[in-house]
């Protein structure tokens, strides 16, 4: 875990991230594969999933997905 937290300080990453312990949560949205990101708006509902590396591009569109504009 001090790898994934030393990850999030070196990038600045400015949204929530979890490790999932025994995988309940990766259950539970249908992960299929590594590395996907699952952008979730504020009521808890997926509204874009990446599947494969997240490029630049694909982390904007994603987080415009749920209502943040950025960069």
């Amino acid at each position: 875990m001090q790898n994934a937290r030393n990850f999030i300080r070196a990038y600045a990453l400015a949204y929530p991230s979890l490790i999932d312990l025994g995988a309940r949560t990766a259950i539970n949205y249908g992960v299929s594969g590594v590395p996907e990101t699952f952008f979730i708006d504020r009521q808890g509902v997926v509204r874009s999933v990446d599947r494969g590396g997240l490029t630049t591009a694909r982390l904007s569109e994603g987080l415009r997905r749920i209502g943040i504009n950025w960069p």
